[in-house]
């Protein structure tokens, strides 16, 4: 479930304050418009609601958002935000991958496990690692278009330990093509 706070912005002259908008901010690691999102308060022009979609990946995420005056560029407030990972990360069976396709998807519904996808469980031969349940996924994979998406969502060991993987996606186009890695 998404989270919203609210940072308050207050700005001089009260031109600039009417003239701020949610262009006016900027964050690293491409997290604005992917997990995080801000919008005015319609009640109050100082109010900012900044919500966080949920962290479905095991590791934590972050990014510096900042509030650029509309006059002034150099004129800048920044704050960190650090959000955990999820502890609830999918323990398939032993020796297998668990993995979204999805047909078509933002960054931003792919990262956060929205969407519309399908989940599908291989199994994994050999040493279990990342690289070989990118191999088995590629090798099984079942493009219903041009471009199909996939994420990884969990990925165990012949003893049904965790094994870990990057958080991210990666495409496999109709020519049995594996594209590059893309992180959340």
């Amino acid at each position: 479930m998404a989270h919203t706070y609210t940072k308050t912005v207050t700005l001089t002259p009260s031109s600039a304050q009417n003239s701020f908008s949610a262009s006016n901010w900027s964050a690293t690691n491409n997290a604005l418009g992917n997990w995080v999102t801000v919008a005015q308060d319609p009640g109050d022009a100082t109010k900012w609601n900044i919500t966080l979609t949920d962290n479905n990946a095991a590791t934590q995420r972050t990014t510096t958002l900042t509030a650029t005056h509309p006059d002034s560029g150099s004129v800048q407030d920044s704050f960190n935000i650090t959000q955990a990972g999820s502890t609830a990360q999918a323990t398939p069976s032993p020796g297998q991958v668990q993995f979204r396709q999805y047909g078509n998807g933002t960054a931003s519904e792919i990262c956060s496990g929205g969407g519309s996808y399908t989940t599908r469980t291989l199994s994994v031969s050999g040493t279990v690692s990342e690289s070989a349940a990118w191999s088995v996924i590629l090798n099984n994979a079942n493009v219903s278009g041009n471009v199909d998406i996939y994420k990884i969502i969990g990925l165990s060991d012949g003893n049904q330990n965790p094994v870990m993987f990057a958080d991210g996606w990666r495409s496999i186009n109709d020519d049995d093509e594996l594209g590059s890695f893309n992180a959340c």
